[in-house]
Parts: structure tokens; sequence; C-alpha cells
């Protein structure tokens, strides 16, 4: 399942991804998605991160799981069909296996929209 459009940026420590939130896209029902997807749309910018950092490390791939969401703030009841969402993964724990991100996604104005605290595993070659 691949939420997320384009990868914006990326640097060592973070990345930055954009999704434009469509008709007919999974999650999306009545125009609208709802806010809890936003966490899905964060583990998938730390996953890109995961991917980009180790691939420029010579890494395989390698299989990533959400493990769970803390300290999850949502702003907001979701977004509308044409919203343009920046979605954003900085690593603030990494023992090799498992790390940890600060997530959050914004609207075009730059506003927060949802907030958190990410864990995941990486361990398993894909």
């Amino acid at each position: 399942m691949l939420l997320l459009d384009t990868l914006v940026a990326h640097d060592e420590v973070s990345a930055t991804c954009s999704v434009v939130v469509r008709e007919g896209a999974m999650f999306v029902r009545d125009g609208r998605v709802g806010a809890t997807v936003f966490i899905e749309y964060m583990a998938q910018c730390a996953a890109a991160f995961m991917g980009l950092r180790g691939t420029s490390r010579g890494e395989p791939v390698r299989v990533g799981y959400l493990l769970g969401a803390r300290e999850v703030t949502l702003h907001v009841d979701g977004a509308a069909v044409g919203d343009v969402l920046a979605v954003r993964a900085e690593l603030t724990f990494d023992d090799g296996a498992m790390a940890a991100f600060a997530g959050e996604v914004r609207d075009a104005s730059g506003a927060l929209l949802a907030a958190a605290e990410l864990q995941v595993w990486s361990g398993g070659a894909a």
C-alpha cells in the first residue's frame, strides 16, 4: 500500500513527503480522508527515510513495521479531496532495528493537522 505521492526532501535525520487527497484513493470516503490515516502517512514517510538512508549506505532494503504511535495529536477530523498535505518524519532514536520518529502532517498553509511519535522496527531483509 503506497499512500504518499512525492518525496519532497530528505537529509541525514528526516524526510518530507507530500500527498494529494484524491477521490477513489484508499481510505477516502465521501470526499474526505479521516485524520487517523495521517498516522499511516507519517509511517510511510518514516519508511521512505529508512529506505533512502539504507540504500545510501549500500544496505539491502529491509521490511519495516509500525509498532506503535504515542503522543498522537489530531487537530482536525480529516482532510478533503484536493487538499495537499506535507508529511514529515524526523528520526529521534535508532538502535539498528528499532527506531522512533517525530511525525507531523501539515496543510498547504503550514497549519499543523496532526503529530505523533512513531515506533518502528526495521530488522528483516525484504
